[in-house]
């Protein structure tokens, strides 16, 4: 085993890594659910990128959840915002300072949270439930 892959990941740097995988398989070219706008999605979907590169770990060791980034409404997805995740409003502004409840973005709008979490779903986990029922 090679020195470089021997260097142990943090458990955040882990976590990290499997949200950018998930983000980062979805399709820039298809609209991913009900509430995204194609022509937007691809720069909406590099936002959520940048946003675990510059922020992921420090999300994780605030206590953020996936379901608290990216999460979408498990039936109207982006339709209500107020069922979405932090990290999935970045575009088209940048995330400039977080704690454990905000998510204070540049362009001066604060993310506060979600009113009912227990209805949303990450949303890699919306696509690919919207996919099975698809058939």
């Amino acid at each position: 085993m090679s020195a470089a892959r021997a260097v142990a990941r943090s458990p955040a740097q882990v976590l990290v890594g499997d949200w950018f995988a998930e983000i980062d398989a979805l399709d820039p070219w298809v609209r991913p659910c009900q509430g995204a706008v194609i022509r937007q999605w691809p720069r909406a979907r590099q936002s959520m990128l940048d946003f675990l590169d510059a922020w992921g770990e420090t999300a994780v060791g605030l206590g953020w959840t996936d379901v608290r980034l990216f999460g979408v409404h498990r039936l109207a997805a982006m339709d209500r915002v107020d069922s979405c995740g932090g990290a999935a409003f970045c575009f088209p502004t940048v995330v400039e300072a977080m704690d454990a409840h905000h998510i204070h973005y540049a362009n001066g709008l604060v993310h506060r949270g979600m009113t009912n979490p227990a209805d949303s779903i990450p949303l890699w986990e919306f696509v690919r439930s919207a996919r099975a029922r698809a058939g």
